[in-house]
């Protein structure tokens, strides 16, 4: 219309209706939730910078093991955070370990 009217006009929600009844909530989606394999991962925040491990020292010592040929008495892993919250902490139950505190004591049990 010339009146700057719209020809087809919509109708005006209704606010009780919009209050009573709201639209649902997109689902939360997390990436978690999208990953084929159930590969264990952690991220951080490094200040400006966001950091994503995928995989822990657990499988990647199961694959170089495979890959040498190596049964887990034959292996030995030497680190220097087995705590719990550590990053060397998957490979306890993997193969005999090492708990060092330096780069020296790692140098003293190579030899």
């Amino acid at each position: 219309m010339a009146d700057g009217r719209d020809a087809c006009p919509l109708p005006s929600p209704d606010p009780a209706a919009l209050f009573l009844n709201p639209p649902p909530a997109p689902p939360q989606i997390t990436v978690q939730q999208n990953l084929i394999a159930k590969l264990p991962f952690c991220a951080f925040n490094g200040g400006n910078d966001v950091f994503v491990d995928i995989g822990n020292k657990c499988i990647g010592l199961d694959a170089l093991m495979r890959y040498l040929g190596a049964a887990p008495p034959e292996v030995m892993h030497v680190g220097d955070r087995f705590t719990d919250s550590g990053n060397d902490a998957a490979t306890r139950d993997v193969c005999s370990i090492v708990w060092v505190a330096n780069p020296e004591e790692t140098a003293f049990f190579i030899r």
